[in-house]
């Protein structure tokens, strides 16, 4: 049964490998994946929180800004892990908000090897500013009203295969389109689902000194696929840089130190190699995470790299 269950899982995975473009960018995930992937909470034995500011493209009139709030905790005495992620991104005229709520089941399936399989749920409130446009036609119908407000429900659904050394994800973050962009009354399109695919694998170099290697491969059906590739070294669990490269034509400068035990604190610096990269400053992200001790739950936790 574990068997065919983790043979499954595989299958739709590489699937998704065939699918294109993604819903979000951010570039330190896998130090906190539950941002991408709430299952990736059933690998974690503590209460586990993160703050995330991105702002992509600095200098750049409009550019993509992304804020994040991330916390999750395992139950105690059950396989269960329950977590929470809120989430703000604006574009131009153009904000969205996420508030979600989820719970991931974790199953072992053998001595080194675990499946954990999450669902989540909330709002999302999407909002656009027309007062700051400047238009060609100031009477245009589309633009009457000076601002727009939708709110409507969110759900999505997340798969993490994990052991001490290794991890494979696949999370749809969204099961329902966003109606404020789409005028069909069909919400429910799996043509428009964005899938996020992780895999990761940690090798111990010496006794105080680890390299993570790790991808990230985003996509929705007819549009290119977008991937990152990662390395990060760890130095006693303290210290850690890394190089990241991005087939959008990105590269990132990874770097993260661990203060007072249980906090981390990581920058990313992306270093734009593209057309549009001579009109801005680059892109900067910072990341702060915290653990707080819990229960000893689960032997085998999932790496962070």
């Amino acid at each position: 049964m574990n068997k065919l269950l983790v043979g499954s899982f595989l299958l739709f995975l590489t699937s998704s490998f065939l699918l294109g473009q993604n819903k979000l960018n951010i570039t330190q995930y896998m130090i906190h994946q539950p941002i991408l992937n709430m299952a990736s909470i059933g690998g974690n034995n503590t209460i586990n929180a993160a703050l995330v500011h991105r702002q992509q493209w600095v200098g750049f009139e409009g550019a993509p800004a992304t804020s994040f709030f991330s916390v999750n905790s395992p139950i105690k005495t059950t396989n269960l892990h329950i977590g929470g992620i809120a989430s703000f991104d604006r574009i131009g005229s153009n904000s969205i908000t996420n508030i979600n709520l989820g719970v991931a089941y974790r199953m072992k399936l053998n001595t080194k090897n675990y499946l954990s399989l999450s669902l989540k749920g909330g709002i999302t409130n999407t909002s656009s500013d027309y007062s700051t446009l400047s238009l060609k036609d100031e009477i245009d119908p589309k633009f009457s009203s000076t601002s727009v407000n939708e709110l409507q429900p969110d759900f999505g659904f997340s798969a993490y295969f994990f052991s001490r050394k290794y991890y494979i994800g696949l999370a749809i973050p969204s099961l329902i389109r966003n109606s404020n962009f789409y005028t069909e009354n069909q919400l429910v399109i799996p043509q428009d689902f964005h899938y996020f695919t992780t895999a990761g694998y940690e090798f111990n170099l010496s006794n105080s000194l680890d390299l993570g290697i790790s991808t990230l491969i985003k996509g929705v059906l007819g549009s290119p696929v977008q991937a990152d590739l990662n390395a990060r070294l760890l130095y006693k669990e303290f210290l850690g840089i890394g190089v990241s490269y991005r087939s959008s034509n990105d590269i990132a400068l990874l770097m993260s130190v661990k203060m007072f035990d249980k906090l981390t604190l990581a920058y990313s610096y992306d270093l734009g190699i593209s057309e549009i990269s001579r009109y801005h400053s680059n892109t900067h992200e910072i990341m702060l995470t915290f653990d707080t001790p819990s229960r000893d739950l689960l032997k085998v936790a999932s790496p962070r790299f």
